[in-house]
């Protein structure tokens, strides 16, 4: 039986350019139609809102999050977004699960920002765990 659950993330977008940073947010839902194989490193929906520098309404995002918990131990995001101008968007990154650093290594997002094909910034994103109640009082059946 699969669930889902409802994931905020939010951190720092540093452009490319050289322009200040920016805030950066994530407000998605996390779709895992089989817990086995989402641990197996079958990726899983995400589907929510990107929010750059206090956009209101922010831009549709969609993509996979994938786990590969047997060998490298990531976990990786993988969203596109089309922005205002209609350009594709991309978010790439990852966390790397450590058993030395477990809190920080399961709530720090490390990912790279791709404009129609050019780098736009990195970024890093971060889960606080003032969320986590928030977060598991999202879980739903599917």
């Amino acid at each position: 039986m699969g669930f889902r659950f409802s994931e905020n993330i939010e951190g720092t977008l540093f452009p490319h350019n050289g322009l200040r940073p920016q805030v950066l947010s994530l407000k998605a839902t996390i779709y895992v139609p089989r817990i086995i194989e989402a641990c197996l490193g079958r990726p899983m929906l995400i589907r929510g809102h990107l929010y750059i520098d206090g956009t209101a309404t922010g831009y549709r995002a969609e993509g996979t999050v994938t786990l590969d918990l047997r060998g490298s131990r990531r976990i990786t995001y993988d969203l596109d977004w089309r922005d205002e101008s209609g350009s594709l968007n991309r978010l790439y990154g990852a966390k790397t699960l450590d058993l030395r650093r477990p809190i920080a290594s399961c709530t720090e997002v490390s990912a790279q920002v791709i404009r129609a094909g050019d780098l736009r910034g990195q970024a890093r994103l971060c889960f606080s765990l003032r969320t986590l109640p928030s977060l598991l009082a999202s879980l739903r059946p599917l």
